[in-house]
Formats: C-alpha cells, sequence, structure tokens
C-alpha cells in the first residue's frame, strides 16, 4: 500500500473538521494541468498541514482518507458535486482560496484538479512526525 502526503492549509482542515458526518472530501489542487497520478485507487492520502506558528513549525498530519479518483474539472462543477466537502462554506470562498494559491504559484484559475477521498478523516491532528516531505510517496511494509 502506498501513502501520499498532500499539504493542505489551516482554513480548509478547520472547515471541515467543525462539519458532522463528513464520509468524503475533495482535496483540490491549484495545478489543473498537472494530473496526479501518485497513488492508486485505495491507497492512502494524508494531510499535512501548512508550517507555521500554529503548528509551532512542526509536521502535523491532520486526517487523511482513502483515494478514490483524479479529475480536472471547472470549479463551478467542483463546488455543485462537493459543495461543502470541498472545505469551503460557499462558491465564492472555495474559488477565492483557489485563486490565491493560483496567484502563488502564478496560474490562471478555471479549473481546478481535484482528488477524492472516501472515507476521509480530516478533524485528528497527529504531531511527532518528522521530516515529512509535501508531495511525496511513502510505501507500508
Amino acid at each position: 500500500m502506498k501513502f501520499y502526503v498532500g499539504v493542505t492549509d489551516h482554513d480548509w482542515f478547520d472547515f471541515l473538521r467543525a462539519l458532522s458526518e463528513v464520509d468524503e472530501v475533495n482535496f483540490w489542487q491549484p495545478s489543473p494541468s498537472a494530473e496526479f497520478r501518485a497513488l492508486g485507487k485505495g491507497d492512502v492520502f494524508l494531510f499535512k498541514l501548512h508550517r507555521s506558528e500554529r503548528t509551532h513549525n512542526q509536521d502535523l498530519i491532520a486526517g487523511g482518507g482513502v483515494f478514490a479518483s483524479f479529475s480536472i474539472l471547472p470549479i463551478s462543477l467542483a463546488w455543485e458535486a462537493f459543495e461543502q466537502k470541498n472545505g469551503a462554506a460557499s462558491y465564492g470562498e472555495m474559488r477565492q482560496r483557489l485563486v490565491k494559491s493560483a496567484a502563488a504559484s502564478k496560474k490562471n484559475m478555471k479549473t481546478a484538479g481535484r482528488i477524492i477521498h472516501s472515507t476521509a478523516s480530516p478533524w485528528a491532528i497527529f504531531p511527532g512526525f518528522r521530516k515529512i516531505a509535501r508531495k511525496r510517496n511513502y510505501l507500508s511494509g
């Protein structure tokens, strides 16, 4: 089984953590031209929070999910399909976060890569991980 560590922001994590009965989430990425091929269906995707003062500059795994699929969609369609399971309260908020991420990476945001997770649990923080690389595959023994 493979594990993949994807970096997420605190707002996405906090919003999903506050929802009740989240069974799946859409972990979107602001690089819609790059297809996600790191995992196969059923592998584990871990959510790592951005290092910040809030995390005491530590690597923290904040949950995970079982990888289900990847696709590139217009942002509006991703919102229609997952609504608040996108980690935002509204379409406008989701779009604003994607545009902000895209601006940081100098990309034009009309579409987003969406990584779907079934049986996701983005509400537990697991401290103590060291030297976790973002966007990295790990194999379990």
